[in-house]
């Protein structure tokens, strides 16, 4: 059995050149301020005696300060794999 993971970076999709806006918890615009995280296009594939299952494909969000973020589905859709493989 074996795991991996892949994810590439893109830039921010509320991003205009290389200005990102955004803004603070009390609605102030924060120039160039970073995501506390962000995922761009997640892959989390598992390995078992059966062949690979594809647990988490193609994922992407962004989580700014401020923001709460609640991850939704059916037992076993790949919440909790995509989760841990956020945080590699």
């Amino acid at each position: 059995m074996g795991y991996s993971c892949s994810a590439s970076a893109r830039p921010c999709p509320k991003s205009f050149g290389s200005v990102t806006s955004r803004h603070d918890r009390k609605g102030r615009l924060a120039v160039n301020a970073q995501p506390l995280l962000e995922v761009r296009n997640l892959r989390a594939y598992i390995g078992t005696p059966r062949g690979t299952v594809r647990a988490v494909d193609d994922v992407s969000l962004n989580l700014d300060s401020g923001q709460a973020l609640g991850i939704v589905g059916e037992s076993g859709s790949g919440k909790s794999v995509m989760a841990r493989a956020s945080w590699v």
